[in-house]
């Protein structure tokens, strides 16, 4: 059986000389998780190196398991690898969604704002429902569109993106292109933190710290805070390291 391939994947390989788009049809097995466990080469690009940083990076993706009766199993299925000679906006524009958003953060932090919004939204309007949140920040950052802004970030939050929905209640929390609601941006902050943003963590736990749109609470803000650190958030390490070195909120 053939498992549900749920990702694309686009390889940019800039060192390597390529002209126009050379493509790597792989074959994947995939085993009852939904995780790669194989890959081989079906029809090669022509560059034995493409090929096989294909095949590695084939091992990031994520499937929908093959089911047996009720039961997920083993299977296997086609991938394409695509790899494009001038770089994302390419690709974005065949409709990779990966492309799309790291080719439009990567012009918002260039300040190629013309480049960064088209594939900022394009990755939105593909799915990318992290990178709308991101397009919102573009709009209220770069073209002064607030409003719009936020509901690009409630759109992305909606549709259950951890980082967009931290990220809209840091607009609930500074009242830009949403009213101020400090009880929302806690909400909004939880939703991300149970979603494993390690920053909507470390914002809730200030929030319990300061007693502001939730009862004053700094033993569950040290636990945000180590929680924050836990996933990788210097910022919440940082909090925690001094809120241990002065013993507030720590049981001794």
């Amino acid at each position: 059986p053939k498992a549900k391939n749920l990702e694309s994947l686009v390889s940019e390989v800039a060192s390597l000389p390529l002209v126009g788009r050379r493509v790597v049809g792989l074959h994947v097995e995939v085993d009852p998780r939904g995780a790669p466990t194989c890959a081989r080469v079906e029809h090669g690009s022509g560059d034995r190196r493409l090929d096989e940083l294909a095949k590695d990076r084939a091992g990031l993706l994520r499937f929908e398991p093959a089911a047996a009766g009720a039961k997920p199993a083993a299977a296997w299925t086609h991938v394409t690898v695509r790899s494009y000679a001038d770089g994302d906006a390419a690709a974005c524009r065949d409709d990779f969604v990966f492309a799309c958003g790291a080719g439009g953060r990567a012009a918002f932090e260039n300040k190629e704002d013309d480049d960064a919004e088209w594939m900022l939204q394009r990755a939105c309007e593909l799915g990318d429902n992290g990178t709308c949140a991101e397009f919102g920040r573009f709009l209220r950052v770069r073209r002064g569109q607030a409003e719009r802004g936020a509901s690009f970030a409630k759109h992305g939050c909606e549709r259950g993106s951890p980082g967009a929905c931290r990220y809209l209640g840091f607009l609930h929390e500074r009242g830009l292109g949403v009213p101020t609601d400090w009880t929302k941006a806690a909400a909004l902050y939880q939703q991300g933190c149970l979603g494993k943003d390690a920053n909507g963590c470390h914002l809730l736990a200030i929030l319990y710290w300061r007693g502001v749109g939730v009862a004053r609470d700094r033993e569950r803000a040290v636990t945000l805070f180590d929680e924050g650190c836990a996933l990788g958030y210097a910022d919440a390490c940082a909090s925690l390291g001094w809120r241990l070195v002065d013993g507030a909120g720590v049981a001794r």
